[in-house]
């Protein structure tokens, strides 16, 4: 109960060197998983992306069937489980978000964007268990999940 839904819509670039991952869009929703499961389908084919990974936990397998019913075979949709613990995978990629995660400038006009920064950037280890934190995870561990996802797939250019 009261969780978000939270799906990152990004590309990899490198920038000087560097593996940045821009983030352009975001759902960040309480919806049920049928209408958050349309909504990564529209994003999906408005940003042209090739592949989307959902985490396998919880209702994100629902996710995962409903979409790739209703995307093109030629789009890679996959089940990622999350088999670590929450927090020691937020804080194994805590840094590297600090470091290669760029966020839209103009986050403010899109309500959604603007509650996932203000969870994001308003988590707090230290205080996970406070009422008012119980849910800012959602923002974090997502975009945690989006940080090991890019490090598996370039490990040899990170």
């Amino acid at each position: 109960g009261g969780d978000n839904f939270a799906a990152l819509f990004c590309g990899v670039k490198l920038i000087e060197n560097r593996l940045k991952i821009v983030v352009f869009d975001v759902i960040y929703s309480k919806y049920g998983v049928e209408a958050v499961s349309q909504r990564i389908i529209e994003k999906t084919m408005q940003y042209g992306c090739d592949r989307v990974q959902i985490e396998s936990n919880g209702l994100g397998l629902a996710a995962v069937m409903l979409v790739k019913k209703e995307l093109p075979v030629s789009s890679i949709v996959k089940a990622v489980p999350a088999d670590d613990n929450k927090e020691v995978r937020i804080n194994g990629a805590y840094e590297y978000i600090q470091r290669n995660f760029i966020f839209d400038q103009n986050y403010k006009n899109n309500p959604e964007y603007f509650q996932y920064i203000t969870h994001l950037s308003g988590y707090c280890a230290t205080e996970n268990t406070r009422e008012d934190n119980k849910h800012r995870t959602d923002a974090i561990d997502c975009t945690a999940q989006a940080a090991n996802i890019v490090r598996q797939k370039f490990k040899y250019i990170v």
